[in-house]
């Protein structure tokens, strides 16, 4: 009987596992003379005929077949967003406005809530492509001669994805904390491109401290080059608002490692400037707050420095520049300090230091 129960609990362990694999599914495609892929696919029903292009942003659809399924009742120009930018497979950007395919079939596998674009100055019969809004929901893929053979991603990351192609233009708290919520599961299997829209929608919710090791990682993935240097302009960003954001709890042991983390990491560029000169005057009220005087008086020194250079503060005994509010408030107080401290010779320097700044 042990023998017999223990033979029927290894048939059901042997239907589990074989229930948790992923089945692949294999399509036929089409060659144009050009070299093309194409494939057939049914959208809402409507059988139509896609370019492979995966390096283009989302599945993209031409004004006619917009217009038959308008027809259908299968969508509705009151569906589509407002315009936005979509990337091409050659890196061009080109305006259009999304929408949502409630029903995608690809030989005998169906997709679901599929994010689509129509092109806004595109010619009505513009070639639709297949891009990434398709792909980036697949585990797996290969393309032998004319077969093309895939895996999809689980049923839950899909759902994810979905959601992340439907609020991926949507700034507002609620929908990005969805979307990261959302996509968080699967944040080390990500795409670089989901991995952004992840990203952003941390930056969104204000979990900018977990947005800044998704820009770590992309910055370090060979697969995504940030030629224009927008992702170190948004991790920027997020090391800003998260630095500001442990202040303001008084957690100022953490918010002075991450300044100085954004101070070492930054470069004195145009790009740069905004992020470095807050790091430098925050760590000088972090000092005062925490009446670590010396370093506050240091900390406002290597501030007066860096807005200076390629002069030093000693050049502002002798000279005046144009006012700047920060700084001469911070000599200021390092004035006040000094006198209430009966160090008269400081004190007047740092007032009249002060002056020059501007106050």
């Amino acid at each position: 009987m042990g023998y017999r129960l223990r033979y029927i609990w290894l048939l059901v362990l042997g239907w589990m596992s074989l229930g948790t694999i992923q089945a692949e599914y294999k399509v036929t495609l089409k060659e144009s003379s050009s070299g093309n892929k194409h494939v057939t696919a049914f959208v809402e029903g409507l059988k139509v005929d896609f370019t492979f292009d995966t390096g283009c942003s989302s599945l993209t659809v031409n004004r006619e077949i917009f217009d038959a399924l308008v027809k259908k009742g299968a969508v509705q120009w009151s569906d589509l967003s407002e315009v936005s930018e979509a990337e091409l497979a050659n890196g061009e950007m080109h305006d259009v406005r999304t929408f949502t395919i409630k029903y995608l079939k690809i030989g005998d596998y169906v997709m679901r809530n599929v994010r689509a674009s129509l092109g806004v100055n595109d010619r009505p019969d513009a070639d639709p492509l297949f891009g990434q809004s398709v792909f980036g929901r697949l585990e797996s893929y290969t393309i032998r001669g004319n077969e093309w053979m895939f895996t999809p991603k689980p049923e839950d990351e899909q759902k994810a994805l979905a959601l992340a192609g439907q609020y991926c233009n949507d700034t507002t708290f609620a929908a990005n904390k969805r979307m990261a919520d959302a996509l968080r599961p699967f944040a080390e299997r990500l795409s670089p491109r989901h991995l952004i829209i992840y990203a952003q929608a941390l930056e969104y919710s204000n979990l900018d401290g977990e947005a800044i090791p998704v820009y770590e990682q992309l910055l370090k993935n060979t697969a995504y080059f940030d030629e224009e240097g927008k992702i170190q302009k948004r991790l920027l960003n997020a090391r800003l608002n998260y630095a500001d954001q442990l202040y303001n709890k008084e957690a100022y042991a953490e918010c002075e490692e991450a300044l100085k983390t954004l101070m070492r990491e930054s470069k004195k560029e145009p790009v740069y400037e905004r992020g470095l000169e807050y790091a430098y005057s925050t760590l000088c009220y972090l000092y005062w707050q925490t009446k670590e005087y010396s370093k506050a008086e240091q900390a406002t020194l290597n501030y007066a420095n860096y807005l200076l250079a390629p002069h030093t503060w000693e050049w502002l005994e002798h000279h005046a520049i144009e006012p700047n509010a920060d700084l001469a408030r911070l000599l200021e107080h390092l004035g006040k300090w000094y006198r209430h401290n009966d160090n008269e010779e400081k004190a007047k320097k740092y007032e009249k230091l002060a002056k020059n700044a501007g106050l």
